[in-house]
C-alpha cells in the first residue's frame, strides 16, 4: 500500500511567553522572551532564580466544570493544549468518530502533588490531608488518559517518557501510524511542569541552569559566546495530525506536511552526543525521501548549554556539508526557555508556522556568536523566506536524539 500523507491541521500551545497559537507566534516573530524572575515560590536562596512560567493561565477557561480542581498543574496545561489544538483544527463535532488516537509525551511526573502531598504529611495533619485523586493524577499516563477523555481519541493511546525527547517521539510515532494506514487521525504532543521548590533545587544542583538572575530576558543566549546555561520553563503543545486526503476533504486549514521522522538512543553514552544528532537527522531525512541539500531552515534543539550548542552546529555541517552555511538555523528556546519534553512540539509548531507563513523566527540574544557556532542563526530579528523543507532536532539528557522533517504544504 503507498504510504499515505500527513499534514499538520490544528495547534495548540500553552507556552511562557503566550497562550494560544496566535500569541506564541507573535512573541517569537517579534522576539519577545517569556523568561523571568520566578514567583511561583520564594527562589531568592537558590543560585538560579528564573524560569519560563506560563503566567495567566486559567485552567477554568479550558476544563468543563469542576474536574480541573483535581488536575495537576501539569494535566491542566496538556489538556488546554489539546483543547486549543482541536479548536484550531475545528474538528469538535467529528473528531470522536474517526480512527485516532492521543500521543503524549512528559519528562516528569505532577511534581506539584508530590511536593505538595509530602510537605503536608510530613506537617501536623499527617496522613489525613492526603487527596485521594492524588493517586491517579500523579501517574505519567494521566496527561494523555485526561487528552483521551476529553476527545474521545482512545484507540490506543500512547505515554512516552523519554527525557526532553518524549514530545518529539510522540509526533514522530503519530505520523508513522497516520501514514501506515493504522490511524486517521491523532492528536500528538508533550507537556512539562517542573517549576517547584525540591524539583528546580534538583536542576540547581546539575549546574546546568543559566544564574544570570539580574537580566532573566537575556539568560537563554543559543549559540552565543557567553552562554553559562540553559533557563527551565514548563509549557504544553499539542498538534493535530490528519491524513491528508481527510484534511482535504472537509476543508482543513494545513500548516505543514510531515515528511519523515528519526530517533536513536546512541547518546546514552554522552561522548556521543554529535554521532547521535547526525543519525537523528539522517534518519529523518532517509525517512522523507529529502536530501539534505533541500532543508531549507532548522530549528535546533540548542538549549543554550555551553557544549550541546556546539555539538549541534558540528552535527549539522556534518550532515549537510557546505549547504549548513546557507540554511536558516534558529532556537527558539532563546525565548521560551526550555520546557523540557514540550520543547520538541512547540518547536514543530514553530517550524509549521514558518513554512504556513514564510517567516524565520530568531534566535535572540545572539550578541557575541561562538567561534565554534558560526552558522546562521537568524540573530534578534524574524525573517521573510521562501522555505520549503524544515528540520526540528531535539535531544534528551538521559540519551535519547530525534528529528522531524516537515514541508510546506501542496496540494498535488
Amino acid at each position: 500500500m503507498k504510504p499515505r500523507r500527513v499534514v499538520i491541521t490544528g495547534i495548540g500551545v500553552v507556552a511562557p511567553n503566550g497562550i494560544g497559537k496566535d500569541a506564541f507566534w507573535d512573541a517569537l516573530v517579534k522576539g519577545r522572551s517569556g523568561i523571568s524572575r520566578i514567583t511561583s515560590f520564594d527562589a531568592s536562596d537558590l543560585p538560579t532564580q528564573i524560569a519560563g512560567e506560563v503566567r495567566d493561565f486559567d485552567p477554568s477557561n479550558f476544563i468543563p466544570g469542576e474536574r480541573w480542581k483535581t488536575m495537576s498543574r501539569q494535566n491542566q496545561l496538556a489538556v488546554a493544549a489539546a483543547t486549543l489544538a482541536v479548536e484550531d483544527a475545528k474538528f469538535w463535532d467529528t473528531i470522536g468518530l474517526q480512527r485516532g488516537s492521543c500521543f503524549i509525551g512528559t519528562s516528569n511526573p505532577s511534581y506539584d502533588l508530590i511536593e505538595g502531598e509530602f510537605f503536608k504529611f510530613t506537617g501536623p495533619q499527617g496522613l489525613s490531608c492526603a487527596y485521594p485523586w492524588a493517586l491517579k493524577a500523579i501517574d505519567p499516563f494521566s496527561s494523555c488518559s485526561a487528552i483521551s477523555l476529553l476527545t474521545g481519541l482512545s484507540e490506543g493511546s500512547t505515554t512516552f517518557s523519554t527525557s526532553c525527547t518524549a514530545g518529539l517521539n510522540s509526533i514522530g510515532h503519530a505520523f508513522w501510524q497516520i501514514r501506515n494506514g493504522k490511524l486517521d487521525i491523532a492528536l500528538a504532543g508533550s507537556v512539562d511542569a517542573a517549576i517547584f521548590p525540591i524539583t528546580f533545587l534538583f536542576f540547581c544542583a546539575a549546574n546546568i541552569m543559566s544564574k544570570r538572575n539580574d537580566s532573566p530576558e537575556a539568560a537563554s543566549r543559543p549559540f552565543d559566546r557567553d552562554r553559562d546555561g540553559g533557563v527551565l520553563s514548563e509549557g504544553a503543545a499539542i498538534l493535530v495530525l490528519e491524513e491528508a486526503d481527510l484534511a482535504m476533504r472537509r476543508g482543513a486549514r494545513i500548516y505543514a506536511e510531515i515528511l519523515g521522522y528519526g530517533e536513536t538512543a546512541k547518546s546514552v553514552e554522552p561522548s556521543n552526543l554529535k554521532e547521535a544528532l547526525v543519525c537523528s537527522m539522517r534518519s529523518a531525512l532517509r525517512d522523507a525521501s529529502v536530501s539534505p541539500g533541500e532543508i531549507d531552515y532548522v530549528c535546533a534543539h540548542a538549549p543554550s548549554d555551553p557544549v550541546t550548542d556546539a555539538v549541534e552546529t558540528a552535527a549539522i555541517k556534518e550532515v549537510m556539508g557546505r549547504h549548513a552555511y546557507m540554511c536558516a538555523v534558529s532556537s527558539i528556546k532563546s525565548m521560551i526557555g526550555n520546557p523540557q519534553s514540550a520543547a520538541g512540539p512547540l518547536q514543530a509548531a514553530a517550524s509549521a508556522l514558518a513554512l504556513s507563513t514564510g517567516t524565520i523566527p530568531p534566535t535572540i540574544n545572539l550578541d557575541a556568536p561562538d567561534p565554534q557556532c558560526d552558522l546562521d542563526y537568524v540573530p534578534w530579528h524574524a525573517r521573510r523566506s521562501n522555505a520549503q523543507f524544515a528540520i526540528v532536532n531535539s535531544h534528551g539528557i538521559n540519551g535519547t536524539d530525534a528529528s522531524l522533517v516537515l514541508k510546506r504544504f501542496s496540494g498535488a
